[in-house]
């Protein structure tokens, strides 16, 4: 509805609010409790279903820029399609989810690198979004791939994405490191410990 009608009745802040990611956090949880199970839920036929709903969203905002005369390149902000809250981004996203936790790797180092990226993701998401780091260093930085073809545009958007991710996963272990040896994260465990002991107090003398 809010995609349909570009009105955010819910007021999930297009997929950036509390309560939107608190309701993702749940169905993940789900998919992390009870797994995916069944013949229609094969990873190769979950990745198919991903990627349909990747072209379709593709399609959908390729045509959309097309008849408002804009440029491809810079498109996330512009367009209500691409927010969090479209049912193409969620269901995809789902799909991948069930395709990729079904996936079995038997080579140690495959699987220590798949959870050093893992760890880092939700990170990701927060510092690339943030911003000063978005308005500054990818609002409207990329317009330039829109020179190219549509075939070598689509490989350095991937490329480009791949990059982001690494730097923004680098980004996150070299503050993990720092919280470590600064023993912030002692200190932050120490106030929530002090805060816990408040709120009951004060909730026992209610």
């Amino acid at each position: 509805m809010p995609i349909a009608f570009k009105n955010d009745f819910f007021r999930t802040g297009n997929g950036s609010s509390t309560f939107w990611l608190s309701l993702m956090y749940i169905v993940g949880s789900y998919f992390g409790k009870y797994g995916v199970s069944g013949k229609k839920f094969k990873p190769l036929l979950c990745g198919l279903y991903g990627l349909i709903c990747a072209v379709v969203l593709t399609v959908i905002v390729v045509v959309y820029s097309y008849n408002k005369g804009v440029e491809t390149g810079y498109v996330t902000g512009q367009f209500d399609h691409l927010f969090y809250t479209n049912p193409l981004v969620v269901l995809e996203s789902v799909f991948f989810i069930m395709c990729f936790s079904q996936l079995k790797f038997n080579s140690k180092k495959v699987k220590t690198v798949i959870k050093w990226f893992a760890s880092s993701s939700f990170s990701v998401y927060l510092i690339h979004v943030q911003p000063i780091i978005f308005d500054f260093r990818f609002n409207g930085k990329f317009t330039f791939l829109s020179q190219f073809n549509a075939f070598i545009m689509a490989i350095e958007v991937v490329l480009f994405a791949i990059l982001i991710y690494i730097a923004c996963t680098v980004a996150d272990k070299i503050r993990l490191l720092l919280f470590k040896y600064l023993h912030i994260n002692d200190c932050l465990t120490i106030m929530g410990n002090k805060l816990d002991r408040l709120f009951t107090f004060v909730l026992s003398k209610i």
